[in-house]
């Protein structure tokens, strides 16, 4: 049974000072807003990423203001909101391909009930795919003013991906043909010969898009990043699952919509990530789970210039390492 009593305000503000952070009166009150509206449960992931690892709520480094809790949640909240941009973008322009040139290949508007192009032991899965999206946006304008025109009569497949969530949508992909897959891998570059091997990867990469959207919807801190999956990111030789990798894999799907705009963003995250690492307190361990330790920056930067983000090198700018 959970037995463990509510705190105040005042409460919780005392057991932060006796776990080691300075909390000097003067800046109380603007410790205690931050509590009530960002609330502590909320906002306890980022606390815990200036305790020691093996010591329970305690900081690793004497000295540690809460200002500086405050600031890694703000940073990591604008990294966030970053991040859901790029991935709206990156959500609009995969729906739009994929009708596109599903379209174009089969000149049909109804080629997911026809199991000539689709996988034929999929017929089933994929009717069950659709009545769930149809389902869950019933209340859509969009389904309500086709039905109000239409009747009961089949959705086109460009309805269905328009009112289909990031999650359902790309399921599309398992059920479709090579023919529709394979230009999606000249799209991003795969060799011909790689095609074959490449259909895993570029389901995963998929699939780790969808798991970080629906972490960033709801809030959840990035820094816990681990419960995602680990990555591969192109020409790069081993699996990631930090918070550098994956914005790597956003820039990187984003730079197939619009270049310019995924340089940019690529920049702009990177930089929330090399501000948190100048936050005096966060522990290596926190910095190992965001990518950050040692040189794991630089080798973005390079992997970046590798994939064309950027013409130039990316330079961050130099900040002084607090010890």
């Amino acid at each position: 049974m959970y037995t463990k009593p509510v705190k105040t305000i005042d409460e919780i503000i005392v057991i932060l000072r006796e776990r080691g952070f300075l909390i000097p009166q003067d800046q109380e009150a603007r410790v205690k807003h931050f509590l009530e509206t960002e609330w502590y449960y909320h906002s306890s992931s980022y606390i815990k990423s200036f305790y020691a690892k093996g010591k329970r709520d305690r900081v690793a480094k004497a000295n540690i203001p809460f200002e500086n809790v405050i600031h890694l949640y703000y940073c990591e909240k604008n990294l966030q909101h970053l991040i859901l941009r790029a991935l709206l973008k990156i959500e609009t322009f995969l729906k739009a391909k994929l009708v596109h040139i599903t379209c174009d290949l089969y000149k049909d508007p109804f080629r997911y009930k026809d199991s000539q192009k689709i996988y034929d032991w999929d017929v089933q899965l994929v009717e069950k795919l659709v009545n769930e999206i149809i389902e869950e946006n019933q209340k859509s304008p969009i389904i309500s003013d086709f039905r109000k025109k239409h009747g009961n009569a089949d959705l086109p497949f460009w309805y269905l991906t328009e009112v289909a969530s990031f999650g359902p949508f790309i399921k599309f992909f398992h059920f479709a043909k090579e023919d529709i897959l394979n230009e999606f891998y000249i799209l991003f570059g795969v060799h011909q010969h790689h095609w074959k091997f490449y259909k895993n990867q570029f389901f995963s990469r998929l699939s780790a898009l969808c798991r970080i959207r629906n972490r960033v919807a709801h809030s959840e801190i990035l820094w816990s990043i681990r419960a995602l999956p680990e990555i591969l990111l192109p020409n790069y030789k081993y699996t990631l699952n930090t918070t550098t990798s994956y914005i790597c894999l956003i820039a990187w799907f984003l730079s197939k919509a619009e270049e310019s705009v995924a340089i940019k963003m690529f920049y702009d995250m990177m930089t929330f990530l090399d501000t948190a690492d100048a936050i005096k307190g966060v522990t290596f361990h926190e910095k190992q789970r965001m990518g950050i330790n040692g040189n794991r920056i630089e080798k973005m930067e390079n992997w970046a210039i590798w994939a064309g983000l950027t013409p130039d090198k990316i330079t961050f700018q130099s900040k002084d390492k607090a010890n």
